[in-house]
């Protein structure tokens, strides 16, 4: 599910690969991304980068996906969110 305008809806709820440790694996590996330049050029902008990049996801984007996700999936989906975290990995 994303918040930018897509052509095709998602028809299924898809909670393997990834998905089975991270409600959000795409916007961590962004975030490892960018802490991954950040140790590479050692520059003190790139290491507020991806906080400031947490901070608007959370507050802009996750918020309205997940409202999406139970709008659209129900209890499939609430079941989902209580056994995955939205950040941490969890083996």
């Amino acid at each position: 599910m994303t918040t930018l305008p897509v052509i095709e809806q998602p028809r299924k709820f898809i909670v393997s690969g990834f998905y089975k440790y991270s409600r959000n694996p795409m916007y961590l590996a962004e975030t490892f991304i960018f802490l991954g330049l950040f140790l590479l050029l050692g520059h003190i902008l790139l290491f507020l980068y991806p906080a400031g990049f947490l901070i608007i996801i959370n507050i802009f984007v996750i918020y309205i996906e997940e409202s999406e996700m139970r709008r659209k999936f129900g209890k499939q989906y609430a079941q989902y969110s209580e056994k995955v975290p939205r950040w941490i990995l969890s083996f």
